[in-house]
């Protein structure tokens, strides 16, 4: 009779603790998207959100938390209940950069990085009118007048943090003018009050094919299919490789059993022709890495763009 009742016991607990998971989700996803509506990861979100849901069974609701560089969002989710209801678009600047500038209430341990699904390449250019028909030249001026030539970009990001580290190792001072975006920053330059930025491609590129703006190189492990003839920084003789990615991460403790349902469903989008082309309409590369890889470099780059920070003195806030 005992050992019946503890079976009938553990049948309950079983019963009890299994369908909450096997059966999820049972109501609506909010996707966190740090940063405002309109911007690259909220285009990204309402993408993934309306991919996801069908798949899902439940309707996934993008809820836009900006403030403080996507560092507001990330915190919520960080602080969310582990329950897979609330999910983190993950973004490069929150998780890796900005907490080496500012004081933030997470670390990357308090988040399950579930896949990265896309990439963007960062292209340095210059006005077409420039004199710069190559980085040399560009690099030539540069050493001739110290701190006279002015780069533009968004302060605190990838490409601020790639372009400070090219300058650096090629030994040149250039001053940083920075804006909020791509948007002003490409402005900047083709109205001549800059004379170099760094920018996404997709930004870059309607410009480049208006004759307007002329790219001198990506910062790519290999030359993007879309500037083919234009160099990486590598093949330039500079060993420094960005680019902003986008995945999804759940906050930490959440059960495997979810965090295994998003892994999966993330693979599968990878694959579907229709979300892919989704993505590369707003400008998004799918490169999709697992949980595993996507989790190497989620833990990883943290150091080697910590390392970058110290080296150009950039001192948190």
């Amino acid at each position: 009779m005992k050992t019946t009742l503890v079976i009938f016991l553990s049948l309950l607990v079983v019963a009890g603790t299994i369908p909450a998971q096997a059966d999820y989700p049972t109501r609506p996803i909010e996707l966190i998207a740090p940063y405002p509506a309109g911007g690259p990861a909220d285009v990204f979100a309402r993408v993934l959100a309306q991919a996801a849901g069908p798949h899902l069974g439940q309707s996934v609701v993008v809820v836009n938390k900006p403030g403080g560089g996507g560092t507001v969002g990330t915190a919520l989710v960080a602080r969310a209940k582990a329950d897979g209801y609330t999910v983190l678009v993950a973004a490069i600047p929150p998780t890796v950069i900005q907490p080496h500038l500012v004081k933030v209430p997470y670390t990357p341990q308090d988040f399950v990085p579930v896949a990265q699904l896309s990439s963007r390449t960062l292209v340095l250019s210059v006005k077409a009118s420039a004199p710069f028909k190559k980085l040399s030249d560009l690099l030539d001026q540069a050493r001739r007048e110290p701190g006279k030539l002015v780069y533009t970009t968004t302060q605190g990001t990838v490409p601020h943090l790639v372009g400070a580290d090219l300058f650096k190792r090629a030994g040149v001072q250039l001053t940083l003018l920075p804006q909020t975006g791509d948007a002003p920053s490409l402005t900047t330059v083709l109205g001549g009050n800059a004379d170099v930025v760094i920018s996404s491609r997709v930004s870059a590129i309607p410009h480049v094919q208006a004759g307007t703006l002329r790219p001198l190189l990506v910062f790519n492990e290999a030359r993007d299919p879309l500037l083919s003839d234009v160099p990486t920084a590598r093949e330039s003789g500079f060993d420094v490789v960005g680019n902003p990615w986008t995945g999804v991460a759940l906050a930490k403790g959440t059960p495997e059993e979810i965090v295994k349902r998003w892994e999966d469903l993330l693979a599968k989008l990878a694959r579907d022709p229709a979300f892919i082309e989704a993505l590369k309409k707003v400008g998004e590369d799918i490169v999709y890495l697992g949980r595993a890889e996507f989790g190497k470099r989620w833990f990883g780059e943290p150091e080697i763009y910590g390392r970058i920070v110290r080296e150009l003195g950039l001192k948190p806030q």
